[in-house]
């Protein structure tokens, strides 16, 4: 029977990377912490590199992003920390510890990438108000910043 630590220990374990059919660099003694791809938005791209900071940045060959792409998700990045490096093994698992918590590692991180966000789009429809439908936008919502609020970043 398995005691509870192990469950805990095991659920909270960086998955081995896998690649099966890949073509390119194999990372046969690599874990996975986070992936993004092309289309991620500001929350995984926020925590992707909190948890690059958490884990130390990238430290080849013991940490490092591999680079790849997909014909559905374009671009694809993978931190990938390698299986001898105790500690950041333990940095990886403290971070998805604490995504299953929370699912913000850096808030102030986040709150920067939204707020920036938020004043390119508000740029671009001041800029560009044919493209936005200005007048359409003013008599919905009454306020620019109604509009953006409605908004996900």
């Amino acid at each position: 029977m398995t005691s509870p630590n192990n469950c805990i220990e095991e659920q909270n374990d960086l998955p081995r990377w896998s690649g099966d059919d890949y073509v390119g660099t194999r990372y046969d003694d690599y874990h996975v912490v986070l992936i993004r791809v092309r289309d991620s938005d500001l929350l995984e791209q926020s925590n992707f590199d909190a948890a690059l900071r958490k884990v130390g940045g990238e430290r080849p060959p013991n940490v490092v992003i591999a680079h790849s792409s997909h014909w559905i998700y374009g671009w694809v990045d993978q931190l990938l920390i390698h299986k001898d490096d105790t500690d950041a093994m333990e940095k990886g698992r403290d971070v998805i510890a604490s995504l299953r918590k929370y699912p913000i590692l850096d808030e102030d991180d986040y709150d920067r990438r939204k707020a920036e966000q938020r004043e390119n789009y508000r740029n671009d429809i001041l800029t560009n108000p044919e493209l936005w439908d200005y007048s359409g936008i003013i008599e919905k919502y009454g306020d620019l910043d109604v509009y953006l609020d409605t908004l996900h970043y």
